[in-house]
């Protein structure tokens, strides 16, 4: 599962296909019933192949203050479970993106891509708890965020904004990581992530992301149109917004790689 999805997830990049047999949770352990819940949703949404976006960031401080940033998002499904999807996040108007090529069970690589230099820049581990381009989301919450990644815990059934939800806690098994653990609220209906709590190092709840205006693509792929993240420490909040969404548009790999396909044509 991405986050938001990558966006994003999803993202979190969330949509609902062909499902398999619901996974049967009696007699397991939290641990058990948590993983199996959370590679079940990953194949419930699977198919969508790539896709590519354009919407807004809007950055919003503790006065209420706003900025909006325009963004171009192009992004690639794993190849049946074995590898990691690839995205390509352009955010300023000369080309400049974050590129980043997800792993299954390491962590990702990332670089952001200079178009005048017509290079790119690896993201060091140290810099993977920033902001992105000044928001809440922080580069890290751009990465992928599959099962394999996480020890996931079925805390229990809660219902969140009159949708009964699977409440599933899940702790990063990889290094590279500013959260100790993510709280998540999955609706038991279409497996989408509504609402996701992240904790910072020391245990305390640093933000929260929930995601909205849930639309369906080709009758049959979700993803939630306006993704909102809060910072509870701070006070300052982002929205990110989709405007327009493409699936299926037959990007590879290649597309994806320094110098070729995205690189030399989005702005």
């Amino acid at each position: 599962m991405k986050l938001v999805q990558m966006f994003w997830a999803a993202a979190a990049t969330l949509v609902v296909g062909s499902a398999q047999a619901m996974p049967d949770l009696e007699g397991k352990s939290p641990l058990e019933a948590g993983t199996e819940l959370a590679e079940y949703a990953e194949t419930v949404h699977a198919g969508w192949t790539s896709s590519k976006s354009e919407g807004r960031m809007v950055l919003r401080d503790a006065q209420g203050s706003e900025n909006t940033q325009k963004l171009k998002t192009w992004l690639l499904e794993s190849e049946g479970g074995k590898d990691g999807g690839r995205s390509f996040i352009v955010y300023d108007e000369k080309g400049t993106a974050l590129l980043t090529h997800m792993k299954r069970t390491k962590s990702d690589n990332q670089w952001v891509w200079i178009p005048g230099l017509k290079r790119k820049m690896r993201v060091k581990a140290a810099n993977i708890t920033g902001a992105f381009i000044g928001s809440e989301f922080a580069i890290e919450d751009l990465r992928s965020q599959y099962p394999e990644k996480y020890e996931i815990t079925l805390l229990g059934e809660e219902e969140y904004e009159g949708k009964m939800c699977w409440k599933l806690q899940r702790v990063p098994l990889v290094k590279e990581t500013g959260y100790s653990k993510h709280i998540v609220w999955m609706d038991q209906k279409e497996f989408l992530f509504l609402k996701t709590e992240f904790y910072d190092k020391k245990g305390d709840l640093i933000k929260t992301l929930t995601t909205h205006d849930w639309q369906q693509y080709n009758d049959v792929f979700w993803r939630p149109n306006r993704s909102s993240m809060v910072n509870h420490q701070t006070g300052r909040s982002s929205d990110m917004l989709m405007d327009d969404i493409e699936l299926g548009i037959k990007l590879k790999k290649s597309s994806f790689e320094a110098g070729r396909g995205l690189m030399r044509e989005a702005k």
